[in-house]
């Protein structure tokens, strides 16, 4: 279990947490970023950035990955988020913008952690995770942070297909 750091309260963190492509879940699949973190695993290959994913939890009571949204921004933030009344009531959120309430208690807790951390974003909270329960000793799977020299630039030859045994695109074996 993640323990609070500093003098706060000590309540773990009793979750599994990944990170997937967001245009996959919203299409109802789970699909992991390939070795480069180049893409995700999908067919369709979607970039794997920032933008595009979302942290996924799991809490060892219940069965079922849900989805927790960045830390609403806040000035002061709360001494402790609440679930929306929405999602209680009807199980769906009808706020227009980004609610500032939690929609399930996994997310309520990752919240709360992130807040008393000090963490603002996602990558950090993932990351504490990774160190905090010895993820990063794991082999299989792809890590899902890049190292930090290392730049994602999409260059226009990663979609062009090798045309002549790898020669070049001109095809005539010159630069």
């Amino acid at each position: 279990a993640l323990r609070e750091r500093g003098g706060g309260k000590t309540k773990g963190l009793n979750l599994r947490m990944k990170f997937v492509c967001g245009q996959c879940w919203r299409d109802g699949q789970v699909s992991e970023p390939d070795k480069a973190l180049k893409y995700c695993t999908a067919k369709a290959r979607h970039s794997w950035t920032k933008e595009r994913r979302v942290l996924l939890v799991k809490s060892f009571e219940k069965k079922k990955w849900v989805v927790v949204r960045p830390l609403p921004f806040s000035r002061t933030y709360p001494l402790q988020y609440d679930m929306c009344v929405h999602v209680v009531k009807q199980k769906k959120c009808h706020y227009i913008g980004n609610c500032s309430f939690a929609h399930s208690p996994e997310e309520r807790d990752v919240w709360t952690y992130m807040k008393n951390n000090s963490l603002r974003d996602m990558q950090q909270m993932y990351d504490m995770w990774l160190t905090l329960t010895n993820q990063n000793r794991r082999t299989e799977g792809p890590a899902l942070t890049p190292p930090p020299e290392e730049k994602q630039i999409t260059m226009p030859t990663d979609y062009a297909e090798p045309m002549d045994g790898g020669r070049g695109l001109s095809g005539r074996g010159e630069l």
